[in-house]
């Protein structure tokens, strides 16, 4: 039975997922060391995160951009076909992305971050699901039977996949600000190299 107090966590780290890695990327500015072997695979992290993010973004539009919980439909095709939660593991790769340019493989800033972020999303899809399940009842049952929170796996997807055809540009104009986070970030780690350079 889900917890009622951990929906309403859930619903207030919603509203301020934006800002939770700030500390973070603090830390890892702080005590990270990351070398070129670290650029690289940070950067392909990176590129495969926010090719993820704007895939789901366009099947679902910019509601996911809103400060509080919605869904004017139940979106279950494109990347939603194979994991429910298609923009957050996403995220898991871009902010995996970004701590690899910042930090490298300083160990205790990966642990803190693999259980922040599980940490974090699973409270907010508890109280996503809670909102969609009330929301769309039977189907979305149906739908999250079939098909994997996070993870995709062999043999598990949507049978019934629905929704509107991708918007492209609606999605690009959506993950603006996301693409601008991705060039401040790699600005700052830049400048962080530059630095430990000199």
């Amino acid at each position: 039975m889900r917890s009622e107090r951990r929906v309403r966590w859930g619903q207030r780290l919603f509203r301020l997922r934006s800002y939770a890695g700030v500390p973070l990327v603090l830390l890892a500015l702080l005590f990270g060391h990351a070398d070129a072997r670290a650029w690289i695979t940070g950067l392909g992290l990176i590129l495969v995160g926010e090719l993820l993010r704007l895939v789901s973004v366009a099947f679902t539009g910019p509601t996911t951009r809103s400060r509080r919980i919605q869904a004017p439909q139940l979106v279950t095709r494109g990347p939603y076909r194979y994991t429910r939660n298609p923009i957050y593991l996403g995220n898991f790769f871009l902010g995996a992305g970004f701590l690899m340019v910042l930090a490298g493989p300083v160990l205790w800033l990966w642990i803190l971050y693999g259980v922040l972020f599980w940490l974090e999303y699973l409270l907010i899809v508890e109280a996503e699901e809670a909102y969609l399940a009330d929301r769309f009842g039977e189907a979305y049952q149906r739908y999250r039977q079939e098909t994997p929170r996070f993870v995709p796996m062999p043999g598990r997807r949507s049978r019934q996949p629905q929704g509107p055809a991708p918007d492209w540009r609606g999605a690009l104009r959506s993950e603006t600000s996301t693409l601008l986070l991705i060039l401040g970030i790699l600005a700052l780690a830049a400048l962080k190299a530059l630095v430990r350079s000199s």
